[in-house]
């Protein structure tokens, strides 16, 4: 269940971060953000925090 989570959260977060950095099509604006830098930070985190969680060992 943890893993689900995992992916449903990271995706969540990629995808809200992509759509308001981008912009989504014609409906909604690209945005800027103020601070680049921590801003590729955090998603370098999320996704370095994805992949690491992958290598934990389930236990019985």
């Amino acid at each position: 269940m943890g893993i689900g989570f995992l992916i449903w959260g990271s995706m969540q977060i990629i995808v809200g971060w992509s759509v308001a950095r981008f912009g989504l099509f014609s409906w909604l604006a690209p945005t800027e953000p103020k601070h680049n830098v921590l801003n590729y930070i955090g998603m370098v985190i999320v996704l370095i925090t994805g992949i690491l969680f992958i290598f934990v060992k389930h236990g019985d």
